[in-house]
């Protein structure tokens, strides 16, 4: 696992497919500033200003990027149900609303902050689940996303469970949500059955989603199948399935709707941005 910060797992873009397993890097040179007392002094003066004059750094710092799960949902931003369906209409406020920064960040121990940032949006939460008890990394953004409006589901607590196995066993969480999303859309239309996952699976269906986790992480009966992404899924399942395999070029795609917009590689949400694409408000 490719791991920052001792939290955070940098599980896209497929390092299971290259048979990489980690990487370790330590750096000996120790870089010293000329002048210590002045650098310290203009880092203040730059964390107390971002804070006063940004409107986002108090949500953001509260909620981290969970801040805007639940307006996400509802304004056409995060896609909903494989990408086939509209959050006002197929989530609803109301579920929006069981899933938002404030619900989530009441399992919050403490923040953290991540290296050199002013704002410490991190946080580090306990929840006691009818799955068993987590402690460890809060849900991120694209993991209410994929976890939540993708797959119609509504539950914090599959939700932190599904995050949280993603986390301990380095796998994306867009890629699993994305995967199984497929995978329910799939069994809905009939291209795979109760027979071929071992139990029913469905849209708003938190229990099936926490077991297809598990058994992608494990590599075990349809998770081996779902564990290489939507593509491949697709291609073993075939009955017109790569029709509802939200993909280019084997990349499952991220938890925003940009329309597929043009980057240099296949369809991220890193580099470059492209937030003056489609947001509405000017200046953005």
């Amino acid at each position: 696992m490719i791991t920052a910060e001792q939290r955070q797992i940098r599980a896209r873009s497929g390092m299971g497919s290259k048979k990489l397993k980690g990487l370790i890097v330590r750096g000996k040179p120790i870089f010293k500033p000329f002048d210590q007392a002045m650098l310290m002094e203009t880092i203040k003066e730059i964390q107390i200003d971002f804070r006063k004059n940004i409107d986002l750094a108090r949500p953001w710092q509260l909620y981290g990027t969970t801040a805007g799960t639940e307006s996400s949902h509802l304004n056409g931003d995060t896609p909903i149900k494989n990408w086939a369906g509209v959050g006002i209409i197929d989530y609803g406020a109301d579920n929006a609303r069981k899933i938002s920064g404030e619900e989530i960040a009441r399992d919050k121990l403490k923040s953290y902050g991540c290296a050199q940032c002013t704002l410490a949006c991190g946080g580090h939460i306990r929840r006691k689940t009818r799955f068993g008890e987590i402690e460890g990394h809060r849900l991120e953004y694209e993991g209410t996303g994929s976890f939540g409006g993708l797959n119609l589901n509504t539950d914090l607590d599959a939700m932190a469970m599904a995050f949280e196995m993603c986390n301990r066993a380095g796998m994306d969480i867009i890629s699993v949500g994305a995967v199984i999303a497929f995978a329910n859309e799939c069994f809905e239309r009939g291209i795979i059955t109760e027979k071929d996952v071992g139990f029913k699976i469905g849209f708003g269906d938190a229990d099936a989603m926490v077991r297809l986790t598990e058994l992608i992480g494990r590599g075990e009966g349809i998770g081996s199948v779902l564990g290489m992404g939507a593509k491949y899924a697709a291609q073993k399942f075939g009955k017109g399935s790569e029709k509802f395999a939200m993909q280019v070029g084997g990349q499952d795609l991220p938890m925003h709707d940009p329309r597929l917009l043009a980057k240099p590689r296949h369809h991220v949400h890193c580099r470059p941005n492209t937030r003056k694409a489609y947001c509405r408000r000017p200046g953005i």
